[in-house]
């Protein structure tokens, strides 16, 4: 009878355990492709600009796909396309676009930096995330607008 009783909590902790890998894998692979949209919309942001305004290089904003690397990446690719934004409005003298979401990237990168070393904790990661999301759409919001700002005046 104890053997059927060890047997059975040995089947009920290697499901917990595949069912924890399935739950990683298809969290994984939503940051991937949240990942992949957001690069894809800051190279377009980018390449709107001339090139000698851009502070960040358009290739190496794919190194934002590498889990956990990315977390660091943030900060060397977020705050320098909206230095880039800065530097071309300067110069255009038009000084109402603010810091052209520089704090806002910077937000970005701090929660989404404290999510990768928070993620084990499952309520947190959770609250985390759902915060990582919502600052990188206004982060890539604010920058469609000033990437449809440049265009027009093209």
């Amino acid at each position: 009878m104890e053997a059927n009783g060890a047997n059975v909590a040995a089947m009920v902790a290697a499901n917990a355990v595949l069912i924890s890998l399935i739950a990683w894998g298809i969290k994984l692979l939503i940051i991937t492709c949240i990942s992949l949209a957001a690069i894809l919309f800051l190279q377009a942001d980018l390449k709107s600009l001339p090139e000698r305004y851009r502070q960040a290089d358009i290739n190496l904003i794919w190194l934002l796909l590498i889990p956990v690397f990315s977390a660091v990446w943030n900060f060397f690719v977020f705050p320098k396309v909206a230095k880039s934004y800065q530097a071309y409005f300067a110069e255009k003298g038009e000084p109402d676009v603010g810091d052209c979401g520089e704090r806002l990237a910077m937000a970005y990168c701090i929660v989404t930096a404290c999510y990768w070393g928070l993620c084990w904790v499952t309520c947190i990661s959770f609250l985390l995330f759902i915060a990582v999301v919502v600052l990188l759409i206004l982060s890539l919001q604010l920058f469609n607008k000033l990437k449809n700002r440049v265009t027009s005046e093209a």
